[in-house]
């Protein structure tokens, strides 16, 4: 069994890259597990087992922050947040959270999603409809 698998991040329509990613790694993307686990036939039928698994959501920032947590969390059995986390994104802008926040959803990582809605949530706590409309980027009328 390989140890790494080719995976294509999209920056926009002409420019993807193409990323190999640790096993371990990609396994802990529910998304991405559940390809591997379809069997040879329908890999090579729809040119994932040559070309690499398209990410079509997501971008190198946001594969680079996937593969920087799952690594970090490679050996929590727990699947539980700590201080390093959320020290980690706590300086991040609101829209660079929100753009992990639908790579997490995405990839299907509930712990990455956790950590990510955590400082989100700290964020918009105590703050009005107005200021929290602001912080999530929603126009309102």
């Amino acid at each position: 069994m390989k140890d790494f698998i080719k995976v294509i991040t999209y920056e926009n329509e002409q420019e993807k890259n193409i990323y190999n990613l640790h096993l371990e790694i990609a396994k802990k993307s529910k998304t991405i597990n559940n390809i591997l686990n379809l069997n040879e036939n329908d890999l090579i039928k729809n040119g994932l087992d040559e070309n690499g698994i398209p990410l079509l959501n997501i971008d190198d920032d946001s594969l680079n922050d996937f593969v920087f947590f799952a690594k970090n969390h490679l050996n929590n059995d727990h699947d539980e947040c700590s201080e390093n986390d959320i020290k980690h994104y706590e300086n991040l802008s609101n829209k660079q959270i929100i753009k992990y926040i639908k790579a997490a959803l995405y990839l299907d990582y509930p712990l990455y999603e956790i950590i990510l809605y955590k400082i989100m949530f700290f964020r918009l706590k105590g703050k009005s409809p107005i200021e929290q409309a602001s912080i999530l980027d929603i126009k309102i009328d």
